[in-house]
Parts: structure tokens; sequence; C-alpha cells
């Protein structure tokens, strides 16, 4: 369904996104996986159209460089920050479904199943960023669109919502919808990827199934912080030891048996690595 091959995105002499290749079967879920300025967004954004790149992306048969409009009519995206506009939500219901030669009454019922069927009277501007993301959401499922890009689509909603929204969206991925979504979220990653991509420095640094991810039913993630200086050593020594890391911010992120969580801290201390904190982060 999506192709993309060796795509980069410059802004100056600085690569947001470097190189990037991979395939994104029909109705596969994926997982871009990476800390803050790893590239998803902007990859997301390629994918889109929304941005100048380097490279080729196809989308269900369709270039993203010659064919924008025409595969943007089969995505639905949801921004990680949605965009004011000073309409209500019914308004803004209606003005997406006609966009997109939709029915309208397919967003409102959206609305209803996330618990925001009283606010189609109220301004956009007026909305809670969380309402707002659920506004998003409801939105890019009008028209039926067969691929659905997701930046970080449970930020800012509380623990209920979240719940509700990843049950949504299993469900869209269990009927056939092709997703590929950024978030921080192990567990959310974990409930409804079939493939992670991991990002670093706008370079695709390796592609797995959640499965080989997690290596087994009961890992957790644990977070371990660092000294600024010692993040890039702590995160190679652990990768080399077959431990999955990933780098977020001065903290590494490493997926280990719940019965095994001291190793990766022995291991840092035997290399004299100093731990500022540690915490886990998801249980399964």
């Amino acid at each position: 369904m999506i192709d993309l091959r060796h795509v980069t995105r410059r802004y100056g002499d600085h690569k947001a996104v470097d190189d990037v290749s991979f395939t994104v079967d029909r109705g596969q879920s994926i997982a871009l996986w990476g800390t803050n300025g790893a590239g998803k967004t902007t990859l997301l954004r390629c994918v889109l159209g929304a941005t100048a790149f380097e490279g080729d992306i196809v989308v269900d048969g369709l270039s993203v460089a010659r064919d924008g409009k025409a595969v943007r009519q089969r995505i639905g995206y949801v921004p990680q920050v949605m965009p004011t506009f000073d309409l209500s939500v019914a308004e803004m219901v209606r003005l997406i479904a006609r966009v997109r030669g939709a029915d309208p009454r397919d967003g409102l019922s959206v609305l209803e199943s996330l618990h925001l069927g009283g606010t189609l009277k109220q301004s956009m501007r007026s909305l809670s960023g969380g309402m707002k993301q659920k506004v998003a959401l409801a939105l890019a499922l009008l028209g039926d669109a067969p691929v659905l890009l997701l930046d970080e689509p449970t930020a800012n909603l509380d623990a209920h919502t979240q719940a509700d929204v990843i049950a949504m969206l299993g469900a869209l991925r269990e009927a056939g919808r092709t997703i590929v979504f950024t978030s921080h979220r192990w567990s959310e990653v974990r409930a409804l990827a079939d493939v992670v991509v991991t990002l670093e420095h706008g370079r695709a640094i390796g592609m797995g199934s959640v499965a080989e991810m997690t290596r087994i039913a009961d890992a957790v993630q644990l977070r371990i912080d660092l000294e600024a200086e010692s993040i890039e050593p702590a995160v190679s020594l652990l990768r080399e030891h077959g431990y999955p890391t990933n780098r977020h911010g001065i903290s590494a992120v490493v997926t280990v048996d719940s019965r095994r969580k001291a190793e990766p801290l022995a291991l840092l201390a035997q290399s004299r690595i100093s731990v500022t904190d540690f915490d886990v982060e998801d249980e399964p």
C-alpha cells in the first residue's frame, strides 16, 4: 500500500529524514519509533505530500510527488497538534466532509462514540487539547480512507479516552485499514503495531515485528536516565549485548524480560557508566 524509496528531507545542510526506505503492506499497521527529532513527524508529512522530499513515495499505486491530490484522498491524517479554526465542531465536520466527498453523518457518529456528541455547537477554539485530538480522529475517518497517518494519536488524552481511541484504532486495523503512526508509548505500539520502524537522527536504523522488538511476552520498558555525555556509549553498549534500546533525550529505553530488569543496570555499572535514575515505564 505504501512504498518509500530513499526518502530524504533536507533543511539546509540538516537531513530531517535521511535515505529512508521501507514498505507497508495493505492492511498492515506500522509504528514509527524514536526520540523527539528522530524524523517521525517529518516522514509522515512526506507521505502526505505536505512537504518536499527527495526519493520516491508511492501510495496505493500513486506517486505522492505527481499525484498528490489523489493520494491525499486516500489518506486520513491526524496531526500531533490540531489546527485551530473559528468554526463550531459541527461546521468543521461538514466542511471536511464536503472536501472529502463524504457523508458528515459518519463524522458525527464517530464523535458520539468518543463521547463528544455534546460539543457540536462548541467552537473549535474552545476545545481542550484532548478534545481537539478526538475531533481530529473523527475527521480523519471521514470518507473511509484506506490509509491512516497518525502523529501521536493519544497525545493529550486521559487514560480512559486513550483506551477508547486505541480500541477504535485496533478495530480499524482488524478491518483491514493500513495504519502508520508515531508514538512514544510502548504500550500503544504493542497494542496497535504489526511492525516497528526505529528512527534515529532521520535514519531508519531498524525494522522488525513487535514480537521481535519485545522478544518475549512479559517484556517491560526500562527507562534509564544518564548523564548527557554517557547516553551514546550506554545505548551502543546495551545494543551490543542484545537489549533492544532506543534513545529518548538523555534516557535509554530498554526492552527487557520483567524478571531480568537488573541486568542492563549491572552491565552499565560494570562499564562504569553512571545511572542517575531509572523506572519501569510499561508493564504488560
